[in-house]
């Protein structure tokens, strides 16, 4: 019964967008199984049945969220991804054993984390779906171009150059490189990543891009880093946030 009224409440998330995708949701709870304390592991395993990363995460719901020109998170209304990890981590700490609000939080943490689900106000172009030209030279041309909607750019092609990873490979990939941060990454509160989230947007959005700009592939890459980097502070703020509830 447990089991069946988790996902029953997982399928009456979808809407007709999406956050991350099925591999990188995966990757983002393998990152944060893999700090969680023993204390931490056993508490979610009593909650939910099963081991932390093993929970699958539906990526057809959607969590935004808001933040005004000075990135101050605006808490916007139910769906906004701060106000939900919010209100799991109350329910959580009232209740440890309340598995709805922890695989809730997971994906409310992750979903704050995903650059097209911010909101800044009077950036217009981080409320649109918009087509970028990525440059592509792959076939022997001179130059080529190959159009991409922003959200599927963030949530489909960066993670597509992982086909072949399992989740825990990717989660390795990412953490041999980011981990040498993971204190600095887990530093503040919810508040304090969510902030911090939108600075790591500031330069994206303030290029002003609109349908149809121009994505050279230098800064496809440089886009790249900003992705993984947000992945491993989605799993690692993640694991931080449940250590210090369910110990």
């Amino acid at each position: 019964m447990k089991r069946l009224l988790f996902t029953l409440s997982l399928l009456a998330m979808t809407l007709s967008a999406e956050a991350w995708n099925k591999r990188s949701y995966a990757t983002i709870m393998v990152l944060a199984s893999q700090q969680l304390s023993v204390e931490a592991k056993g508490a979610v395993k009593s909650a939910v049945g099963s081991d932390f990363a093993t929970i699958l995460i539906s990526d057809k719901a959607l969590n935004t969220y808001s933040v005004d020109e000075n990135f101050v998170p605006l808490r916007s209304g139910d769906k906004d991804a701060l106000v939900v990890a919010e209100q799991c981590v109350e329910r959580l700490r009232k209740n440890k054993a309340d598995g709805e609000a922890l695989i809730l939080l997971a994906k409310a943490l992750a979903d704050l984390h995903s650059v097209p689900n911010i909101r800044i106000k009077n950036h217009d172009f981080s409320n649109n779906n918009y087509t970028v030209r990525r440059w592509n030279n792959r076939t022997g041309k001179l130059a080529r171009y190959r159009n991409v909607k922003w959200r599927s750019l963030w949530n489909v092609v960066y993670p597509g150059r992982h086909y072949l990873f399992t989740p825990e490979l990717y989660a390795y990939d990412i953490d041999l490189y980011h981990s040498r941060y993971r204190t600095s990454f887990v530093e503040g509160g919810l508040s304090e990543w969510a902030a911090d989230v939108a600075k790591e947007c500031r330069a994206i959005y303030a290029e002003e891009m609109g349908d149809m700009h121009i994505l050279t592939q230098e800064r496809e890459n440089e886009y790249e880093f900003i992705h993984d980097r947000l992945m491993a502070k989605a799993g690692y703020r993640l694991a931080a946030l449940l250590n210090e509830i369910l110990r």
